[in-house]
């Protein structure tokens, strides 16, 4: 048996009114590939699930990682929550292992709260991963919508926290 262990290549998925983030991991201390992919027409969905699989022909990953939007208290709209279910079954079509993670354990791992904001766990990330520093979203008020850039790091987020807890 080798003594060096192949590292773990994921690929992870943040859907978005406008389209999904997306970021690429090889290991816990690895950022591949990051971005935004953005969606224009109706069917949003359709747009994800295309840019997907050109994400997964690109990077074959070992495995996709989606927020689990069945856990209770998941905030996600039933477009979403769809998707996320046909991104799942895109994985097995491309024999790749899908992982869904709940958010509540996204805010323990990369938070190290059970309470930590977004905004919180986008500045660690920002701080682990300094090539992502430039991309970290001002701080948003109240009234403010999400900034779309907060996708990469919610991507980064559920793929770190896939790696971590294997």
């Amino acid at each position: 048996m080798s003594t060096h262990r192949r590292l773990t290549r994921v690929l992870a998925i943040d859907p978005t009114n406008r389209g999904c983030g997306f970021a690429v991991l090889e290991g816990p201390t690895r950022l591949i590939d990051w971005g935004n992919k953005r969606v224009v027409g109706r069917n949003v969905n359709a747009g994800c699930i295309a840019a997907v699989v050109r994400l997964l022909r690109w990077y074959e990953p070992e495995c996709l990682v989606i927020e689990d939007c069945t856990v209770r208290g998941a905030r996600r709209r039933e477009r979403v929550r769809r998707l996320t279910d046909d991104l799942a079954d895109l994985a097995r079509r491309f024999n790749v292992r899908a992982v869904r993670v709940p958010w509540a354990r996204v805010r323990k791992v990369c938070g190290s709260s059970p309470t930590a904001t977004k905004e919180q766990i986008a500045t660690r990330l920002a701080e682990q991963f300094p090539e992502l520093a430039r991309h970290l979203p001002a701080h948003r008020k109240p009234w403010m919508s999400e900034d779309v850039r907060m996708s990469i790091f919610d991507a980064v987020a559920l793929a770190m926290t896939a790696l971590l807890r294997r």
